[in-house]
């Protein structure tokens, strides 16, 4: 069954006849579901040194289908992390988002494996955490 969990490949769709996935960029893509700011993550990869594609996508249908919305899918289109519209709208949760998706932050991604979310991996919403059901997961 298709889904969105971090960890879990990235579920194939087609867009406008297009598959999905030859959107993705070849480092990490943001997939978003509205028209809302994404400049807190662009310029977070950015600072970071890090290719982030943007796709924003207008179907209910594929929005059904990734149950968030936003996705960040990782190069080997797996999930790193998925949330509401709200999460992750500042420069600096984006990075923290940002720096476990690419390991650079296993300290915070060890402590939410185990069960401790703590205040900086909750309100950053981190990868290894699933925004949408609040459990934490390792991706």
């Amino acid at each position: 069954m298709p889904s969105t969990s971090p960890g879990a490949r990235a579920p194939h769709a087609r867009v406008d006849g297009d598959v999905l996935f030859d959107r993705f960029g070849r480092d990490f893509t943001l997939v978003v579901f509205d028209d809302a700011p994404v400049a807190g993550w662009t310029d977070a990869a950015q600072a970071m040194g890090l290719a982030l594609a943007i796709v924003r996508l207008q179907d209910p249908a594929v929005r059904t289908l990734y149950a968030a919305d936003r996705v960040l899918v990782r190069p080997d289109h797996h999930v790193a992390w998925r949330g509401g519209a709200t999460a992750a709208v500042t420069v600096e949760a984006a990075r923290a988002l940002l720096r476990m998706a690419t390991g650079h932050d296993l300290a915070n991604l060890d402590r939410a494996s185990h069960g401790d979310t703590g205040a900086a991996t909750a309100a950053a919403g981190a990868p290894g955490t699933d925004t949408t059901a609040g459990e934490p997961v390792l991706s």
